[in-house]
């Protein structure tokens, strides 16, 4: 009889104590959706990070080949400028060109030389400065084969002008040859850093070579499919 009450006190707190423990198993959900919730807002800021990334710096590169556009726009200008005298005359009209022209041209040359180096582009920098060097030189030599033709008709000698207009066209055309390099330079690196960046968003692009992808989803064969009737009968 005593015995028997004993175990009746102690069945209570031995089911208290094999209950389970529901509410464990919500706390461990929840976290767990809130880790889920926490790396998918990383993910997303660090996908947003990249991309504005990627925006900076096709800008950067799309900004530096249109000003690199513009003065070849201006060295032709300098270039007609030293032609149409010789059917004009008009030498102060020529020259107001050729210097407007001009003072457009060191202004770009100076900017895209300043913005070279404030970023301080290791890998295209110092390539692109050269080139930029080699355009200003034959920029020089242009635009002073110009202000000798200009000289030559104001004192009257069209004559000695005339075979300066073959030179000053060369130089010209140098400075058009190295333009159309830089140009080139520029576009292909732009071109090469979009592919990088087309990579690297793709998941696939980054497996090492001979490893595929998993699919997605598990396709069964028709012919192997489970059959319910095959099971139901004996």
């Amino acid at each position: 009889m005593i015995s028997e009450t004993l175990n009746s006190t102690e069945n209570p707190d031995e089911a208290r104590f094999s209950r389970p423990r529901w509410h464990l198993l919500y706390f461990v959900l929840a976290a767990f959706d809130l880790l889920t919730v926490s790396v998918s807002l990383y993910l997303n800021h660090n996908l947003v990070d990249r991309y504005q990334e990627a925006v900076r710096m096709n800008e950067i590169w799309v900004n530096r080949l249109n000003q690199y556009s513009e003065m070849i726009e201006l060295t032709n200008i300098v270039n007609v400028a030293g032609n149409d005298v010789f059917e004009t005359r008009d030498v102060a009209s020529s020259r107001d060109r050729l210097q407007v022209a001009v003072l457009q041209f060191d202004l770009k040359m100076s900017e895209a030389r300043q913005e070279l180096l404030r970023r301080g582009d290791p890998d295209h920098g110092t390539s692109l400065l050269k080139k930029l060097e080699s355009i200003e030189i034959a920029m020089e030599s242009q635009t002073k084969n110009a202000e000798q033709i200009f000289a030559f008709f104001e004192a009257r000698q069209p004559e000695k002008a005339g075979g300066l207009m073959a030179q000053m066209d060369r130089y010209n055309a140098e400075v058009n040859i190295y333009l159309g390099k830089l140009c080139s330079e520029v576009a292909g690196h732009q071109a090469d850093r979009l592919r990088r960046q087309a990579a690297a968003a793709n998941p696939s692009s980054r497996l090492p070579p001979g490893v595929h992808r998993a699919p997605s989803t598990l396709h069964w064969p028709i012919d192997n499919a489970p059959n319910r009737e095959s099971r139901l009968v004996p």
